[in-house]
């Protein structure tokens, strides 16, 4: 696995994946649309959105953005498949249909007719190809998904694209679908900005997308603004939005009283204790939308080195942690237990019995059947700077296992420090709390990039530096069949060998809360692209 290129800073963020696709019959798609039945009456008023975000727009070019800006890059781009509303169900975007050969190699997608890119020039089955080789060539961004992955891609009538991969991957259609998955670009751009640097520098500046929405100006340091696309596929008729304004403002507090004066929208991203407190006694005008993710924080453990070498070890520290201290009276019930690796939302999550709550007993049963009776060594913990979530597991993590006898060193390192030392086995903390979420909707995506040995590190995000030969080979096999099945069944003894050796601790799932006007309508969470916006179906109506 390539290492993923989304920041650490950055983390907020089924098998479904065939769509019936299987066995060479064409999938039932064709009358599904990506988009919400259109609404016969228009909202009147203003129909500019403003966005507090607090990460600054990195660029335009979805072969490389991989990082938060994507919630820019789908309202401008859109992918050959898309996820339904809230939930991990491929439907058609600018695919139409597809089918799946039998071997589950050959992926044959039918186009879209009438489907104008930004530069004003038709899609194409030309388009697709280039945009899919182009990722691949530049090799950043969600290029490691899709490395080597095919074999070759035909395009024998215009708007006919037929994939042929090198290999099954039933988790293909996932990934094609996901918030970073290959967006694409209109060919005529592609082939006039490629230069020396692949169109890099242009479409970083530029963009040439499907999307409902264009890029009027971006103001670097400022704002972004994105204008509706007139000729946009899907139509305009019912209620949409005009303008997108993406305004960056660094600070939660100063999001917040722009939020509650009216001067913008969306408060993106504010801190637990900010929409603690507007959820329960919201101010006039303001609403805290509510709904599941796939986002969810753990304390990774470093499997190879010293006592946590020992499952018991970690087994006991997994007992000592005080999971409903911290979400009842630390976050306010504004997040949920989290129970498997897997996200709760994931409906391959953990089915059986999770052994692991709150109790000291048993803790210090196993420390003392694994040698450690009265614990006698210490354990460095990193922890990001300005990230309250994670300093409360910390010092939850410390108070706790002080009563085993171990003592937690937190030291307190910037952003790219601790990428820099988490990336390495050597310099790898002993316990680190981090936030993961699944670059695309299956349940391989979590369970590889954190388990898998070849993700170790700056490879993926296998932090604890876990390796088990039979969660390898289940990892390889599990994509290996287009069963949904077998699939399933893999991913629960996945789980139980977790359960077993707990290479980490799984704390909470975080649930999408955004502080926003009332005004605002259509809004829905999305788990799998929780830092983005359904911007097509949003629109602003007095209540």
């Amino acid at each position: 696995m390539q290492k993923r290129l989304r920041t650490l800073a950055a983390l907020a963020l089924s098998v479904a994946l065939l769509s019936g696709c299987s066995g060479g019959k064409p999938a039932d798609q064709t009358n599904q649309s990506a988009q919400t039945p259109q609404q016969p009456s228009k909202p009147q008023g203003d129909q500019n959105l403003v966005i507090g975000v607090e990460f600054e727009h990195s660029g335009n070019d979805p072969a490389i953005t991989y990082d938060n800006s994507t919630r820019l890059i789908v309202a401008m781009y859109e992918n050959l498949v898309t996820l339904k509303k809230e939930t991990t169900e491929i439907i058609p975007q600018l695919a139409e249909k597809w089918n799946v050969s039998e071997d589950g190699k050959v992926y044959t997608f039918n186009l879209r007719k009438g489907v104008k890119f930004h530069d004003g020039t038709d899609l194409t089955a030309e388009a697709v190809k280039l945009s899919l080789e182009r990722m691949v060539k530049i090799n950043k961004g969600p290029a490691w998904m899709f490395k080597g992955a095919w074999e070759k891609i035909d395009t024998p009538d215009p708007l006919t694209v037929v994939l042929t991969l090198k290999q099954p991957d039933a988790s293909f259609l996932a990934k094609l679908a996901g918030p970073a998955g290959p967006q694409i670009i209109s060919a005529k751009a592609i082939k006039e900005h490629s230069g020396t640097d692949d169109g890099q520098a242009y479409f970083r500046e530029n963009e040439a997308g499907t999307g409902p929405y264009t890029l009027e100006k971006w103001e670097k340091g400022q704002q972004v603004v994105l204008a509706k696309f007139a000729d946009y596929w899907g139509g305009w008729q019912g209620k949409h939005l005009d303008k997108l304004i993406f305004k960056y403002v660094k600070e939660a507090s100063t999001q917040q009283q722009l939020l509650e004066k009216g001067e913008i929208d969306v408060a993106y991203l504010l801190p637990l204790d900010q929409l603690k407190a507007l959820k329960d006694k919201p101010p006039a005008g303001v609403k805290v939308s509510d709904g599941v993710t796939q986002n969810v924080r753990y304390i990774a453990i470093h499997n190879q080195r010293g006592p946590l070498k020992d499952k018991r070890v970690r087994q006991a520290i997994a007992y000592a942690v005080d999971y409903d201290g911290l979400i009842k009276n630390v976050w306010s019930d504004l997040e949920e237990p989290l129970i498997g690796p897997l996200p709760n939302a994931d409906p391959n999550h953990f089915k059986g019995t999770w052994p692991y709550k709150f109790d000291m007993a048993k803790a210090k049963a196993l420390m003392k059947e694994a040698g450690y009776e009265k614990g006698g060594f210490s354990l460095k913990l990193g922890l990001y700077e300005n990230n309250d979530p994670f300093k409360a597991i910390a010092e939850v993590l410390q108070a706790n296992l002080k009563e085993l006898g171990i003592d937690v060193q937190i030291e307190v390192h910037s952003n790219a420090s601790m990428s820099q030392l988490s990336g390495k086995i050597d310099t790898m903390f002993d316990l680190m709390p981090i936030g993961n979420y699944p670059d695309y909707g299956d349940s391989s995506s979590m369970l590889g990039n954190e388990l898998a040995s070849w993700a170790w590190g700056a490879n993926g995000w296998n932090f604890s530096y876990y390796k088990s030969d039979r969660v390898d080979q289940l990892l390889k096999d599990v994509n290996l069949t287009t069963d949904a099945a077998k699939r399933a069944q893999m991913f629960q003894e996945i789980q139980t060998v977790f359960a077993d050796e707990v290479p980490l601790v799984p704390v909470s799932t975080r649930r999408n809360l955004i502080a926003m006007r009332d005004t605002v309508q259509g809004f829905y969470a999305r788990p799998m692209m929780g830092n983005s916006f359904p911007v097509y179906d949003m629109y602003k109506e007095a209540k």
